[in-house]
């Protein structure tokens, strides 16, 4: 079973090396054309940028930009949309959306995406999974990701959650309409603790990956996930909020499930066989751990002893 996966893995490796440029293209092209669909469902396929042509036509440009692209170009979507429900809806979006532009220029402009993929990701119900994932493979400074990419999903969540209140007040009284959206996110206490949550469990994925220990990857997955479910306990007693817990139980094992496949199609180590050199040069000792990859373990060819023999002789 095991060696079946690996080879599954390097034919996909050697597959994507052969066409890298065009599996790039393809896959910015979909990652594009989701990011702008569901944008639009989330608003309910509402004015000219919920067009079916206009989001395939977008992301077939996408698909040729750097990917960075795909979350500025995401970003004035949401803009636009929010449009549909109110100007100060779209202006205040756009402050937000201003702000995080920014701080992602000055700090972790390669993170951006992640800012996308964390509201997709909670709207589907697998809200650690993102947070999860970028603990085990990214740095320290992407907690700014997170907890911007939590933001923007509260942020949806209040205007959505505003919408209706909204429509109820005439266009011309802007008082109203900015106190209602006002209230909303003083009234969002769950949604805070969500940003909270989130950050935590990339906080324990990222602490728990960097210890050097066998299996750390493993187990930074196993409890990330259980401390979001952890959390989200403690919140609903001690904070007053209302999240279902059966369903961030739900959530959790789903996403640690996803992860730990994706963990073990992809960085399968044999720690048993794992190795520690020391050597040293002018300057400095160097402690280095060295753990073999199970696909090479498994797929390197054995010596033909028969063979070997007849060519001694």
């Amino acid at each position: 079973m095991m060696k079946t996966v690996i080879e599954l893995k390097n034919k996909f490796v050697s597959v994507y090396a052969e066409y890298s440029a065009y599996v790039d293209i393809l896959g910015k092209f979909i990652l594009s054309f989701i990011c702008l669909y569901w944008l639009s469902q989330l608003f309910g396929s509402r004015g000219p940028l919920s067009s079916l042509f206009v989001i395939v036509f977008v992301s077939l440009i996408l698909s040729i930009l750097p990917m960075r692209a795909i979350p500025v170009v995401s970003g004035l979507f949401l803009i636009g949309f929010t449009l549909s429900i109110s100007i100060e809806a779209a202006a205040i979006t756009a402050a937000v959306i201003l702000v995080l532009f920014f701080l992602f220029l000055r700090y972790v402009p390669d993170d951006a995406i992640i800012v996308l993929l964390i509201p997709m990701a909670a709207s589907l119900g697998i809200s650690p999974l993102v947070p999860l994932g970028v603990g085990l493979k990214r740095g320290p400074a992407s907690i700014l990701a997170v907890i911007s990419g939590s933001v923007i999903y509260c942020l949806l969540e209040i205007l959505l959650k505003c919408e209706s209140a909204l429509a109820a007040t005439a266009p011309g009284d802007y008082m109203e309409r900015l106190t209602t959206l006002l209230s909303g996110f003083t009234d969002a206490k769950a949604l805070y603790v969500n940003v909270a949550v989130l950050a935590a469990v990339f906080a324990v994925s990222f602490a728990v990956r960097s210890i050097d220990a066998d299996y750390s990857f493993e187990a930074a997955i196993v409890l990330g996930a259980v401390v979001y479910a952890a959390l989200i306990l403690i919140s609903n007693s001690m904070a007053g909020t209302s999240f279902g817990v059966g369903e961030a139980v739900l959530s959790s094992v789903l996403s640690a499930a996803v992860l730990l496949c994706v963990n073990y199609f992809f960085f399968s180590l044999d720690y048993k066989k794992s190795v520690r050199l020391a050597f040293e040069d002018d300057d400095y000792y160097y402690y280095v751990k060295a753990v073999p990859k199970v696909d090479r373990l498994l797929l390197r060819q054995p010596v033909n002893e028969g063979n070997s023999g007849e060519e001694k002789a």
